[in-house]
């Protein structure tokens, strides 16, 4: 479970906000997932899709409360850093109920 929370922080989604000349935050968007990175350690990592990690295709991103939902099993993903670079919306983050 640790390797989901660094799976979504490197998760690469296209947004509907992206035709936005800046994303503020102020309302949550759906976004797709095109692919994920599963690192256990720095040095070691696999892309993969979302099934890879037991996420939906589609989440909600809500900037504002600063989560990531919509996974089948309720599990959600805080927002510890918001990021604009190169024209994108860069999101870290980690999974609430690691156990």
């Amino acid at each position: 479970m640790r390797a989901l929370g660094l799976a979504c922080v490197l998760l690469v989604s296209v947004c509907g906000a992206q035709a936005a000349a800046v994303y503020d935050g102020s309302s949550a968007m759906q976004c797709a997932i095109k692919s994920v990175m599963v690192c256990d350690d720095p040095s070691i990592c696999v892309r993969g899709t979302a099934q890879t990690v037991s996420l939906l295709s589609i989440l909600t991103v809500d900037v504002g409360r600063s989560l990531v939902s919509g996974d089948a099993s309720g599990r959600t993903i805080r927002i510890t850093a918001v990021g604009h670079g190169a024209g994108r919306l860069m999101l870290h983050g980690e999974q609430l109920d690691v156990g």
